[in-house]
């Protein structure tokens, strides 16, 4: 079968396509342009808040260089790269519908949006770092942690629509917390477990093709859960994050200082 990937171009992007052609000859291969690991903060910020920022951003950064190994690729057939704002235009619908590919995998884009989302095909997959329904959106890493509720980080693979996170959950992956972890080690450590299951999620999505069957979306989705906006985080919030609880949430939850834990139910194949 002919596999496309549509990934961002940060480390992390990297390791999914690493871990996706070690299932498949990945057909083409439709790059997005990203953002510097370690952005300039906003120009309004204070000095202090300028600290943290960067402080934030540098763990990141440090924590997917330890955490992301194996992120070399391979050979690909076909590669394109844009600008984000390029994803969705007619030149790239223009590209993908020269290839007539059976399954997408997607990691680490804007949302795909017509015409490009029309030109795809019915199982369109996407990495989602993030529990659906519970966190869906943006930031979806952060919010866990924040709420004190470490141990709901995880990722999911499910097939887009065109709304938000709301498509078919196929396969969903959650990394047992370790005390020494701080937010970037929590998401890193379950990106990379999602990663090493994409060969589950690819042999379902090839055995559904062969046999004609189409996703099944689940309309209750879009009620449930939150969808977080790049608007409900602000700066102010890495005070909590960096001064209050000094990056060791997970230290407080193993501890047993967070409270009683209750746990989400996975959805896995």
């Amino acid at each position: 079968m002919k596999i496309l990937a549509i990934t961002g171009t940060h480390r992390r992007h990297n390791l999914f396509v690493h871990h996706l052609q070690k299932h498949c000859d990945l057909y083409a291969h439709l790059r997005v342009e990203r953002e510097e690991m370690v952005p300039d903060p906003p120009k309004w910020v204070d000095d202090h808040l300028a600290t943290l920022w960067q402080l934030h951003f540098q763990k990141r950064e440090d924590a997917e260089f330890r955490w992301f190994r194996d992120t070399k690729l391979g050979p690909v057939k076909r590669q394109y790269t844009v600008v984000p704002q390029g994803l969705n235009n007619d030149h790239t619908r223009h590209w993908i519908s020269t290839l007539d590919v059976d399954i997408v995998f997607i990691a680490g884009t804007p949302i795909i949006r017509d015409p490009l989302f029309s030109e795809l095909p019915e199982w369109k997959i996407n990495l989602h770092m993030g529990l659906i329904p519970w966190y869906k959106g943006s930031i979806t890493m952060w919010w866990p942690s924040y709420l004190l509720k470490p141990h709901w980080s995880g990722c999911t693979y499910h097939v887009i629509d065109k709304l938000v996170d709301t498509g078919m959950v196929l396969h969903q992956t959650s990394e047992s917390l370790e005390s020494t972890w701080g937010l970037h080690d929590i998401a890193s450590a379950n990106y990379l477990k999602a990663c090493e299951d994409v060969g589950k999620v690819l042999k379902f999505a090839e055995q559904q093709v062969a046999d004609h069957v189409l996703p099944v979306s689940d309309p209750s989705l879009a009620t449930k859960g939150k969808t977080f906006v790049k608007a409900d985080w602000h700066p102010a919030m890495l005070v909590q994050m960096y001064q209050t609880w000094e990056d060791s949430v997970a230290k407080y939850f193993v501890g047993g200082k967070l409270g009683q834990a209750d746990w989400p139910e996975l959805k896995e194949l």
